[in-house]
C-alpha cells in the first residue's frame, strides 16, 4: 500500500482528548478495550535503538480463536503520559500547551510500509 506521508501525530490539547475519547467511550460496554499501557522503561528502549524514528503499536490477537473487531476509520489513539499509579499526568488546564498529550497518528491502511514483517 502507498503511503500517505503523514507519520508523526499531532500535540491536542486537553480538551481536544477528553471529546475524543468520550466520542469513543460512550459508546463502550464494560468489555470494550478502552487503553493500552507499556512501561516508560519499553518504550524508552524501543526509542533508543539507534535507526528508530516512528514506533509502531499493531492490533493483535493473543489467543488465535479471538477474531478481530475492525476498526474503522475515525478511530485513533490519544497518547499521554501515566504515573506509576496509572494516573495521566497533567501539566496544565483544558487548552494548556503544557500538557504533553498526542493524537492524529498514522495508521495502516494506508501507511503500511513494511508492515509485513512479521508475517511467516
Amino acid at each position: 500500500m502507498e503511503e500517505t506521508g503523514k507519520i508523526e501525530g499531532e500535540k491536542i490539547t486537553l480538551s481536544q482528548a477528553k471529546k475524543y475519547i468520550k466520542n469513543y467511550t460512550s459508546k463502550c460496554s464494560d468489555t470494550h478495550l478502552r487503553s493500552f499501557s507499556i512501561s516508560s522503561k519499553f518504550l524508552k528502549a524501543i526509542i533508543e535503538q539507534e535507526e528508530c524514528e516512528y514506533v509502531k503499536f499493531y492490533l493483535c490477537a493473543l489467543d488465535e480463536n479471538v477474531e478481530p473487531s475492525p476498526l474503522t476509520p475515525g478511530h485513533s489513539l490519544v497518547v499521554v503520559g501515566a504515573d506509576a499509579n496509572k494516573t495521566v499526568i497533567l501539566k496544565g488546564p483544558d487548552d494548556d500547551d503544557d500538557n504533553e498529550i498526542y493524537e492524529d497518528l498514522s495508521h495502516c491502511p494506508p501507511n503500511c510500509n513494511n508492515d509485513g514483517c512479521f508475517e511467516d
